[in-house]
C-alpha cells in the first residue's frame, strides 16, 4: 500500500472579512476577486460599512444598508449569476434604485446590474418616460428583461 498524497492537502489560511463584516463562505482565489461580481459586491460592502472621510463623501450624508444574506459573497454571487446579462461591457454597476432613487437598502428584491448610464439615471435623475425608454432601447442587450420592462412601463 502506497502513500495517498491527495490526503495531504495543506489547509488554506482563513480569509479576512471585508471591512470586518463581509465574507465568503467559500474560499476565494485571487482570480475570484478579480471578477465583476466580486468587485460589485465589494463596492456595495464598502458603501454600506466603510468608515472615513472618503466613504462619507461618497455617501453624501445617506446611510446605506445591506441585507444580511448578502454579507456572504456566495449568496450575492448566486443572485448575480441569475441577474447578470453578459454583453461584453466593462461599465456595469449595481444599483439599489430600481423601485425608487431614494432607496438605501441593497437586497435581491430591489437591485439590478446595469450599464453606467442607466445607473446614473436611476440613482440621480428625476425619472421621465422618454429618457427611460431611450436608455432601455440603447442597452436592451445588456439588461435583464424585467429591467427593460421596468424602464419602458408607463408611470
Amino acid at each position: 500500500m502506497g502513500i495517498i498524497y491527495d490526503l495531504w492537502e495543506v489547509q488554506k489560511e482563513p480569509q479576512k472579512k471585508i471591512l470586518g463584516i463581509g465574507y465568503s463562505s467559500e474560499y476565494l482565489s485571487n482570480d475570484d476577486k478579480n471578477t465583476l461580481s466580486y468587485k460589485l459586491w465589494h463596492r456595495m460592502i464598502a458603501k454600506c460599512f466603510g468608515v472615513g472621510e472618503s466613504y462619507d463623501r461618497d455617501r453624501k450624508g445617506k446611510k446605506y444598508e445591506c441585507c444580511n444574506s448578502w454579507l456572504d459573497y456566495q449568496k450575492f454571487l448566486k443572485w448575480f449569476k441569475q441577474n447578470y446579462k453578459e454583453c461584453g461591457r466593462n461599465d456595469m454597476l449595481l444599483t439599489k434604485c430600481i423601485i425608487s432613487n431614494n432607496n438605501t437598502m441593497y437586497n435581491p428584491n430591489n437591485c439590478a446590474i446595469v450599464p453606467k448610464d442607466i445607473y446614473r439615471y436611476l440613482e440621480y435623475e428625476n425619472h421621465n418616460i422618454d429618457k427611460s425608454r431611450e436608455l432601455a432601447e440603447k442597452y436592451k442587450d445588456c439588461i435583464m428583461d424585467d429591467i427593460y420592462e421596468f424602464l419602458t412601463e408607463e408611470y
